[in-house]
């Protein structure tokens, strides 16, 4: 076992039983129900993929689940249980202790999540510091592994760097560094793939499954791209219009959307409707 692995944990949850179950709706101040009842399970070690169209409300669960909308000005309502507690009870205090600890998230663009002045080794002495009172010495050579598991230099000049010196993909890599550092229950990836190329996108895919399948992490995945959702879920969940209309096993539920070479076609989401 590494030394992240000491972090303290919230209840453990065994393999395939539900590690999230949430029943929520959300609202902006100007725009109401943008999500409307939409309740899904996400069980240990799993991977739930969601799609929808633009403005469907995928993103607004990504920032719901770990109660990060209400930073933005939206307002959740209905429950959020995770590891056998209410997140809509927790206070921001506990719910600081879940951020980033308990539940990792990717956003969708790498270098906006990143302070263009800070060193990368400051981005991720912070990302320790946010939870762990032992000092950053402890850290620097396990961390050093991390970015090698990640696909990431992990000598000095590398962490001398500033994002600006980094390709996006390696910004990513980066990003997703920080949210599993403290070895997080739940992955909540958000559009991870969007601003990335096509090889990118495909060494991001691969490094989820790498998680997901040694440390038994389970992701939300959100995108609207069904090929890396059908490379990647055991379960889609598809939002329309704030509502998630359908919920199921992602072989079953994309069904005849396989085309020549493993890739997915353009297919519009009414056609799974």
């Amino acid at each position: 076992m590494d030394r992240f692995s000491e972090v303290a944990r919230f209840r453990e949850v065994a393999p395939g039983q539900p590690l999230l179950v949430a029943e929520i709706s959300a609202d902006y101040p100007e725009k109401p129900l943008v999500l409307d009842r939409v309740s899904f399970t996400i069980r240990s070690a799993e991977i739930l993929g969601l799609i929808g169209q633009s403005g469907s409300g995928k993103s607004t669960i990504a920032l719901a689940v770990p109660r990060l909308l209400e930073l933005r000005g939206g307002r959740i309502r209905g429950t959020i249980q995770f590891c056998g507690r209410d997140l809509m009870a927790c206070d921001a205090r506990a719910l600081r202790q879940v951020r980033g600890r308990e539940i990792g998230l990717v956003p969708q663009s790498p270098m906006s999540a990143l302070n263009p002045a800070l060193r990368i080794e400051t981005h991720l002495r912070e990302a320790w510091r946010a939870h762990r009172a032992e000092s950053w010495k402890f850290a620097k050579e396990p961390t050093r592994d991390l970015l090698i598991r990640m696909g990431l230099p992990a000598d000095d000049a590398f962490l001398r760097r500033i994002p600006r010196q980094l390709s996006v993909g390696q910004a990513q890599r980066v990003v997703i560094a920080m949210a599993v550092m403290h070895r997080p229950k739940l992955l909540i990836a958000d559009e991870a793939t969007s601003a990335l190329d096509p090889v990118s996108q495909q060494e991001i895919l691969a490094l989820f499954r790498k998680l997901n399948r040694e440390l038994q992490m389970a992701i939300l995945y959100v995108s609207h791209d069904l090929a890396s959702v059908a490379r990647l879920c055991h379960t889609v969940g598809i939002l329309e219009a704030g509502r998630l209309i359908q919920c199921g096993p992602a072989a079953q539920l994309l069904a005849g959307a396989a085309a020549p070479a493993g890739r997915l076609p353009e297919v519009p989401l009414a056609r799974f409707a």
